[in-house]
Parts: structure tokens; C-alpha cells; sequence
């Protein structure tokens, strides 16, 4: 097994619910999220909380692509494709797996579970795990997501 992560390589920025970072494995082979984190920029300290779902999908959004980064062994090449601010929204489950409120002026949401009891995203076609959030005003935000496959 391997282990890589992405990176939202720009801010993203939304006010409407926004995949905000996406993984999607292959039909073939499952992957297994083991890291999430999100970071925000807003500056008012009166804002509203920025809604955080994790969210499985079945049907990936269409993304800007990232690139993969191998943490071990650097010489592999993904399965898992990762991408970020979507333009158009895939399918994802009605149920989040995970729902958070952060505070948009610097705020930070971050999980992260040891190899083997991380989020398991099956080894079936289209299948994903995304970061969507919903913001009452306008914020940017970074996010990755990092998993061994």
C-alpha cells in the first residue's frame, strides 16, 4: 500500500453549498481516507459558521485536477484521482458522514484516523469522498485530503 494526498492548489471560494475538495477511487481497488483538513480566511469576526459535510459520492463532480503527491513510496502512481472546486456537482449521498460548523475568520477543521480506521472508499466505479461546505457570505478556503491505497 501507498499513501498520498492532495491539496486545493488555489483558495477556493463559495457561499452555496461547494465541493470544496474531491478523491474518487477506481473501480478495481478501494482507497482508504486516513486525513481531511480545511482552513478558512474570513475576516469578520460577526460571521456565520461555515457548514462542513463529508460526504461519500457516487458519481464524482467536475473538478479542477491536483496533483497526487506519494508520501510512501514516492515512486508509485495513484489510482485515486483528486481535484478540487467543483464546477458542476456530482451525486453524493443524502447522509454526510460527518457534519461540522467552523467559524470562517481563520478557523480550521482537521481529522485524522490511523491507517486502517480511516474512511473506506469502496473499489467501485465513480465512487468518492468529498469536502462540501455552505457559507452564508463569501469565504475562501484551503483543504486536502490524504489516503493509502
Amino acid at each position: 500500500m501507498a499513501k498520498y494526498s492532495a491539496v486545493t492548489e488555489a483558495e477556493v471560494n463559495f457561499t452555496t453549498a461547494k465541493t470544496v475538495m474531491n478523491v474518487t477511487g477506481s473501480a478495481t481497488a478501494d482507497l482508504e481516507v486516513t486525513g481531511i483538513g480545511i482552513a478558512f480566511d474570513g475576516v469578520t469576526s460577526t460571521a456565520e459558521p461555515v457548514i462542513v459535510r463529508i460526504v461519500r459520492t457516487t458519481s464524482p463532480p467536475t473538478v479542477t485536477a491536483c496533483t497526487e503527491k506519494a508520501w510512501h513510496p514516492p515512486a508509485n502512481t495513484p489510482i485515486g484521482a483528486a481535484g478540487y472546486n467543483a464546477s458542476g456537482e456530482g451525486t453524493k449521498e443524502t447522509v454526510s458522514l460527518i457534519t461540522t460548523e467552523v467559524h470562517p475568520q481563520g478557523g480550521s477543521f482537521v481529522l485524522s484516523w490511523p491507517k486502517g480506521e480511516g474512511i473506506v472508499v469502496p473499489g467501485v466505479a465513480n465512487a468518492g469522498l468529498s469536502i462540501e461546505c455552505t457559507a452564508a457570505a463569501s469565504v475562501n478556503c484551503h483543504a486536502w485530503i490524504e489516503w493509502w491505497e
